[in-house]
């Protein structure tokens, strides 16, 4: 039996970010879900779908949303390589946490020097700053 296929991190981010920029763009268009499907010719239930990253986007419907939101296909996929850029970094941010809990730091180790170093004189500052009663 095969195993379904799952998405790499890659995959799971720009699926996020072209779903989020759908969305994005279609309410900036003042588009209702309904009226963007009915724009397109699909059913309106798919967009929801593809919003709600229940279902891919086939290529072709995604060219007919963005032509029916009066985009270029170029400024629809910049917008989403930003939302997939912020989506990868924040898995990446995610996964280092969940590593750094589970052998119980608080801080990456090669970062305990910078932390430490920053800390330096944060006592007087605060010293200083405080007003007597």
């Amino acid at each position: 039996m095969d195993k379904l296929k799952r998405p790499t991190d890659y995959e799971s981010a720009w699926n996020t970010a072209l779903a989020q920029t759908l969305l994005a763009c279609r309410t900036s268009a003042g588009l209702t879900q309904p009226g963007l499907a009915e724009a397109v010719g699909i059913e309106k239930q798919s967009v929801r779908r593809y919003e709600k990253e229940e279902r891919s986007i086939p290529v072709p419907n995604l060219l007919a949303m963005i032509e029916a939101m009066d985009l270029t296909v170029e400024d629809f996929m910049a917008l989403a390589k930003v939302r997939a850029e912020v989506e990868m970094r924040r898995k990446q941010r995610d996964e280092l946490a969940a590593r750094r809990d589970k052998a119980g730091l608080s801080v990456p180790p090669r970062n305990l020097r910078a932390v430490a170093d920053s800390n330096v004189g944060a006592d007087e500052e605060v010293e200083g700053r405080q007003e007597e009663p």
